[in-house]
């Protein structure tokens, strides 16, 4: 015989931070003469890193808001993550950071605050429960180009660096 199941997690959900968790499974047969035979084996169950997927941001004036749509993939759907945006803003060494329940109890338009007290605001925009993947949006103020009071440029790159871990 032959059975299948699927891990949705490596371990106890919503992640236990280890990178492989050990299942035992246990087997056991019994017939119609109510005798009986069992045995277990283990199985490593290894966590899968999530990937992101950004795309690109239209530029803003200064005091603008820029808003940030992406994604991010992880099969562990019983996962929680962390997302961590760092906007490269020269005037804000805030990142804004969000505590993401697991993939497959989220909600389209579900909005999440972040706990840094920047004021920003993860909306989850679309869900994949088959393949893991999570929209989202979020926004950020720039009030200047490069560094306050003005760096005597007329306009300035901040590179927006977002990671997920679970």
């Amino acid at each position: 015989y032959s059975v299948q199941h699927r891990y949705a997690d490596d371990g106890v959900s919503p992640g236990n931070a280890a990178a492989r968790d050990n299942a035992t499974i246990s087997v056991n047969v019994r017939d119609s003469d109510t005798g009986s035979g069992n045995n277990t084996t283990t199985v490593t169950v290894n966590n899968q890193t999530p990937t992101v997927a950004l795309n690109a941001v239209s530029a803003v004036a200064e005091n603008g808001v820029a808003t940030l749509t992406g994604s991010y993939t992880d099969i562990g759907l019983s996962d929680a993550h962390t997302l961590t945006v760092n906007w490269g803003d020269a005037n804000s060494s805030t990142n804004s950071t969000f505590a993401v329940p697991a993939t497959s109890g989220l909600t389209v338009n579900q909005t999440i605050n972040s706990s840094t007290g920047d004021g920003a605001v993860l909306t989850i925009t679309a869900i994949n429960t088959g393949t893991g993947q999570a929209s989202f949006s979020v926004q950020h103020r720039y009030l200047d180009d490069g560094l306050a009071p003005g760096n005597t440029t007329t306009s300035d790159t901040s590179t927006i660096t977002v990671t997920v871990s679970d």
